[in-house]
């Protein structure tokens, strides 16, 4: 709950954000591709590259002790049905950056139409 806390906070004052975490640099282009494509033009960049790193400090090996993996830190029943709904998804790879940075933002995508 705290790290959606932190998201929503970051996604609100994104326009303030004009760049993705240092840390988080190396996955700039994927982040930026996915977002666009996802949200348009006008997707929150930095505030989706900041998620990164509130969820693993932007290691994407990292696994929890929740059994999360990976950047986005998805947790096996979240990665299997975001393969089983979306076909461009399949096979889950939550430990591969550019799958699970397109997973993380049809998810947030999905969530914010379903909540809206």
């Amino acid at each position: 709950m705290v790290r959606l806390a932190v998201f929503l906070i970051l996604l609100v004052c994104s326009e303030a954000v004009a760049q993705v975490p240092t840390r988080c640099q190396q996955y700039r282009e994927l982040v930026t591709e996915s977002a666009r494509s996802t949200f348009g033009p006008n997707a929150p960049v930095a505030a989706l590259g900041a998620q990164l790193m509130v969820e693993s400090s932007c290691r994407e090996n990292l696994t929890s002790s929740a059994k999360a993996v990976g950047l986005c830190q998805f947790i096996p029943s979240n990665y299997e049905a975001m393969a089983r709904n979306y076909a461009d998804l399949r096979p889950a790879m939550p430990l591969n950056p550019r799958w699970c940075i397109r997973a993380r933002d049809r998810l947030i995508q999905e969530n914010h139409r379903r909540y809206e």
